[in-house]
């Protein structure tokens, strides 16, 4: 996966593509996006990469963020 900037990804995160994937992420893996959102709230940055790098590099994480990237 290509890394992205934290500032990068959230502001990806506030757009409608990137609702929609947090949206479909919390539908396949809610147990794990309940921690990786648990982790961003107390700043722990690291470990959200690490629960999210996962998900990611999934086929449809990684057709996900190609829309994101347009």
């Amino acid at each position: 996966m290509q890394n992205i900037p934290i500032e990068e990804a959230m502001k990806l995160a506030a757009t409608p593509q990137g609702q929609l994937l947090l949206q479909q992420l919390q539908e396949q893996h809610g147990t794990l996006m309940q921690s990786a959102i648990a982790q961003a709230q107390s700043g722990d940055y690291d470990a959200v990469k690490k629960l999210l790098s996962g998900l990611l590099n999934t086929p449809q994480g990684k057709a996900l963020l190609d829309q994101l990237k347009g």
